[in-house]
């Protein structure tokens, strides 16, 4: 996909770097979650585990069931 992106996402105004990724599993009717630490990008919504790997980050939900 092509983005109008610079691509540097240490000087971009809209990176916010205090984020989490909430894993959830399910055992029957309760559940487990397990936070990881993210970044985000504001301008296109995706979410990455590193500020290197958001600019190619697929990721564009917070929460994921396994």
């Amino acid at each position: 996909m092509k983005r109008n992106c610079c691509n540097n996402c240490m000087e971009c105004e809209m990176l916010i770097e205090d984020e989490s990724i909430v894993v959830i599993k399910q055992h029957g009717l309760s559940e487990s979650r397990r936070f990881i630490p993210a970044v985000k990008c504001m301008k296109f919504g995706q979410y990455a585990s590193s500020i290197d790997a958001l600019p190619k980050s697929d990721i564009l939900d917070n929460m994921f069931w396994e």
